[in-house]
């Protein structure tokens, strides 16, 4: 990398030879709003991870709060975690907060600092900007474009600010160029990735069926919320339970909905064939227990659990929302229906499970799409995002 003298942190590091050389190193933090379940969460833990590999970084990590078990996945010195708990920027601790923060980076001489979050995005704009020498990364990994004027406001001044602006689908994209909110120049693409190697090997599947005799299970792992769809799925579930006597739902993960999803579960009678697995510190036993993986979502970005699902070979059902399209290749590698539509979900499920060749090639699809997704590519667009802004050389976008 070729930076400003002044911003250049230098290390001795060891050479495939085996001799001490001097290689500038790049200071970098990471910032996260929590350690939660989330894809948010698990690109921040991967990143990170993969960076400490690299001895080209320095990376520490900073969060609005250390709650969340990913917390413990990342392999990184605890004192080099460092949380600023708030959840207002506009008041006194907020302030003080954000004054801590600029003075870490001031401290620390932070080459670069990438938030991943909307509100790692406000807090880390609000710090970088009281040192310019310092390069900012913002994201955005969600389909929503909020309505609330504080919100949109918030959102373009950190753009604004903002070195470079990473997402990871193109339908967000062109969702965000639609309201004119970041310039085209920096905006980088940059999918998520999977540890390919965990999924394609994991541990043997739980109690599951694969379709083992007249016995199929139908599974989806994601937040129990409302953008998930999972009030869709239950009313599909209703319909498919009538003809297929052995066919039980299984939905893995924890959240806010979760009460809300027992009472429809008891009101369509349901009890006997969904079940609520809870949030699962691994969830590739389950997935690999799953006949057929769903995604039923009213709105996404990129989602992990898809990448997951095609990993390790699952036959997949999700609906034509975010970045899923192109994931499943437009249908090629996986069924694809209307969002909020339990009918078209339901005939998408039904039409799979009397069609085993159909589900072995959708399997097949599934493993090879999922080579696109690799952890490697994500970290490789990232670092080569990072040289390029440190190196002043050529903008982000593509």
């Amino acid at each position: 990398m070729q930076r400003d003298v002044a911003r250049t942190n230098v290390a001795s590091v060891k050479s495939s030879r085996s001799t001490d050389v001097e290689v500038p190193v790049a200071r970098i933090e990471l910032f996260v709003d929590n350690f939660e379940r989330g894809g948010t969460q698990a690109q921040l833990v991967h990143l990170a991870n993969g960076l400490a590999k690299n001895p080209a970084f320095d990376v520490s990590v900073g969060c609005l709060s250390r709650r969340g078990p990913l917390l413990s996945a990342l392999e990184i010195a605890p004192e080099r975690i460092t949380e600023y708990p708030t959840n207002r920027f506009y008041n006194p601790r907020g302030l003080w907060q954000i004054s801590r923060l600029a003075r870490h980076v001031m401290a620390e001489g932070l080459d670069l600092i990438h938030a991943l979050d909307f509100y790692a995005n406000i807090m880390c704009s609000a710090a970088a900007g009281l040192n310019p020498r310092t390069k900012l990364v913002v994201s955005r990994r969600y389909e929503v474009l909020t309505d609330r004027r504080l919100h949109r406001i918030g959102e373009w001044w950190s753009y604004r600010l903002a070195d470079a602006v990473v997402m990871n689908s193109e339908h967000i994209m062109r969702a965000v160029a639609s309201r004119g909110l970041v310039s085209r120049s920096k905006v980088k693409l940059i999918p998520n990735g999977i540890d390919l190697a965990r999924f394609e090997s994991g541990p043997p599947p739980v109690d599951g069926s694969q379709g083992g005799g007249e016995s199929f299970r139908v599974g989806v792992v994601a937040r129990l919320c409302a953008d998930k769809g999972l009030d869709v799925l239950l009313a599909a579930a209703a319909r498919l339970v009538e003809t297929w006597q052995q066919l039980e739902f299984v939905l893995v993960g924890e959240g806010e909905q979760r009460e809300e999803l027992e009472t429809e579960i008891r009101r369509r009678g349901l009890g006997g064939s969904v079940r609520l697995a809870g949030a699962q510190a691994d969830v590739r036993p389950w997935i690999a227990s799953f006949d057929i993986a769903v995604l039923p979502s009213y709105r996404e970005g990129l989602p992990n659990a898809l990448l997951e699902y095609l990993a390790m070979g699952r036959p997949v059902v999700a609906t034509r929302v975010g970045g899923v399209s192109r994931v499943l290749k437009g249908g090629s590698v996986g069924v694809l229906v209307p969002p909020g539509d339990p009918q078209s979900l339901a005939a998408a499920i039904d039409g799979l499970l009397r069609d085993a060749a159909r589900r072995a090639e959708l399997a097949q699809a599934a493993r090879a799409r999922a080579q696109d997704y690799g952890l490697e590519r994500m970290l490789e667009a990232t670092i080569t995002m990072y040289e390029s802004l440190l190196s002043g050389s050529s903008a982000p976008g593509d």
